[in-house]
């Protein structure tokens, strides 16, 4: 037992001196995606046109820096600055001319191209109040059965780019575990948000490879937007508990004492104050009082999956988990940012806003290679709404007409237009908003393009995971419906689960024995176009019966034996007479 005590107090020992060797020497712990250490997807800057940025890249010297998005490239004005060790340091200086957006950036060197996406926001004047949309632990998943995590994911993506915070906080355990191709998974799933996103590791995102690091964000890095500044800690890989190092105890007294004329300053962190513990020599309450000495206008954690709004010893908020299972219930926070502090509470009360109650579903595919769009959307929240849709329309002839909603702009990205909507929506509401060009016609039915089926099997249970791909050359898919049977007399129906405007899934679980499963699949636009396709799908077989053990006679078999036995001797016998 003493020496399982050692063990233990020597791993806690081992994991905060390499925690400490690359927070203070400057360790490369991983080498980002695209070589670009800051600013990042899940770190991005945030600059004025003609206004400067610092470049922090791992290892390559730049020859050219550029801003990239769907319409845009503009090229930044580079000075080199500094190389330490392997990280090299450049000022970039924004064009005059650069509209406000979130930008790609993309880094021209002598071992080529690398562009990290969504990293730098170009904005005019920054809005007041400025909206932070938080949520924390959603443990984004995509193994069979916890699929689900993704759904809620991308779900609450799509919440975002229709609210337009100005920022987007995901304070740890964004992933659910860390292999690697979960990281790849959500880094793709996150370059569909059109704003700027700021993530904060929590323990399910620690991997010995640094995933975390190589794929979505840095750590211990603090942001500052005009009279803003935002700090962000990374308490560490220890599970249950987090803990702090000294040294970035320091680096934080620094770091908030060199920004003290910021009127608001958050503190991002996964593990709440209770959670952390002293296995650093890092006193929890010397971070309380650095808190309360830099006037930290408030501390926002998850980790625990309650919703708590705590005072002492410093103030600080516990977030609801961005998935099923959080208490009171599952939801986000939309914080309100003004010099004069952080309005968080709504009506009065610390609560999430549940993501379950609001539904928005694009129907057509949103990549303008279709001269028509829309997308469904339900509010069930208790407040009114409103939103904004960007919709991307292939070209065609006519005007661009609008229903559902109000067109704000719309930009030429070549062969196709980005349309902006404005979509008001009262509590209980819903609305279809469609956005096509008025001499656009639908041709032709939907398609199912494909059907593809996992298969998972218990000893009598057969589970079929249907994904049905669809296509519609107009407005969109509007529903799809699927029965299924496995006798073709008796049909069972399932509600299939949206992924995405061409993609949906659903399970279908039969008892085994029959050979086959049948499904029929029926697709319907929103002109009333519908197409079917039957798939037969192979069951597995049951398990064989093992059968009975025939019952030997022991008494019997002995004095059969014995006989023979006696007539072979017999025989012998008799043969030797003769």
């Amino acid at each position: 037992m003493e020496d399982e005590k050692v063990k233990g107090k020597l791993t806690i020992v081992l994991l905060a001196l390499l925690s400490t060797s690359i927070f203070a020497a400057g360790c490369q712990p991983a080498t980002p995606l695209n070589r670009v250490w800051w600013p990042r997807l899940g770190f991005p800057a945030f600059v004025k046109p003609g206004g400067s940025f610092t470049v922090e890249l791992a290892g390559i010297e730049p020859q050219a820096m550029y801003l990239v998005n769907e319409t845009h490239r503009l090229e930044l004005k580079v000075e080199l600055k500094q190389r330490e060790g392997w990280l090299v340091k450049a000022v970039a200086e924004v064009p005059a001319e650069a509209g406000e957006d979130l930008y790609n950036l993309s880094v021209l060197s002598s071992e080529g191209s690398f562009e990290e996406p969504h990293s730098v926001y170009v904005y005019k004047a920054l809005r007041v109040p400025f909206t932070v949309f938080w949520i924390t632990d959603t443990h984004y998943d995509v193994k069979p059965g916890a699929e689900y995590l993704r759904l809620i994911f991308r779900k609450w993506i799509r919440i975002a780019n229709f609210l337009k915070p100005d920022l987007v906080v995901i304070t740890g355990d964004i992933v659910n575990n860390p292999p690697e191709h979960l990281f790849k998974s959500v880094y793709r799933d996150l370059l569909e948000l059109e704003v700027p996103v700021l993530l904060v590791p929590g323990n399910h995102d620690w991997s010995r490879e640094g995933h975390f690091i190589r794929y979505l964000s840095v750590s211990n890095r603090s942001l500052t937007i005009e009279w803003i500044h935002i700090v962000a800690l990374d308490t560490g890989p220890g599970g249950f508990h987090g803990w702090l190092t000294r040294e970035q105890m320091d680096w934080l007294e620094e770091d908030l004492a060199a920004h003290s004329e910021c009127p608001v300053k958050l503190l991002l962190m996964h593990h709440p104050l209770y959670h952390i513990e002293n296995r650093t020599g890092a006193d929890l309450m010397r971070l309380a009082s650095i808190a309360k000495r830099y006037n930290v206008s408030l501390i926002l954690t998850g980790h625990s999956h309650v919703n708590k709004d705590i005072m002492e010893p410093a103030h600080y908020l516990v977030g609801a988990s961005g998935f099923k299972g959080g208490k009171p219930y599952s939801g986000f926070y939309l914080l309100k940012l003004t010099p004069q502090g952080v309005e968080y509470k709504i009506n009065g009360t610390y609560k999430p806003i549940p993501h379950d109650k609001f539904e928005i579903k694009l129907l057509q595919e949103n990549t303008g290679a279709k001269p028509a769009a829309a997308a469904y959307l339900r509010n069930g929240w208790w407040f009114p709404v409103k939103g904004y849709l960007k919709l991307r329309l292939k070209k065609a002839g006519g005007q661009l007409k609008v229903e559902g909603g109000k067109l704000t702009s719309q930009v030429d990205a070549g062969s196709y237009v980005i349309a902006e909507v404005e979509v008001k929506l009262s509590p209980k509401e819903e609305k279809l908003v469609k956005a096509y060009y008025t001499q656009a016609q639908d041709k032709q039915p939907p398609k199912i393009a494909e059907v593809k089926y996992r298969m998972r099997e218990s000893p009598s249970v057969a589970i079929a995971t249907l994904l049905v791909k669809v296509e519609d050359d107009y407005l969109g898919v509007q529903s799809v419906n699927i029965a299924y049977t496995t006798d073709n007399r008796t049909w069972s129906t399932t509600e299939p689960a949206y992924i995405s405007p061409t993609a949906y899934q659903a399970t279908v679980q039969v008892e085994k024995g029959p050979p086959r499963l049948t499904v029929k699949i029926e697709v319907k636009d929103l002109t009333g176009k519908t197409s079917e396709k039957t798939v037969s799908i192979p069951l597995p077989k049951l398990p064989e019966e093992a059968k009975p053990e025939e019952k030997t006679n022991l008494p019997l078999l002995a004095a059969a034996t014995a006989i023979a036995a006696a007539i072979a001797l017999a025989a012998i016998y008799l043969l030797k007479r003769s």
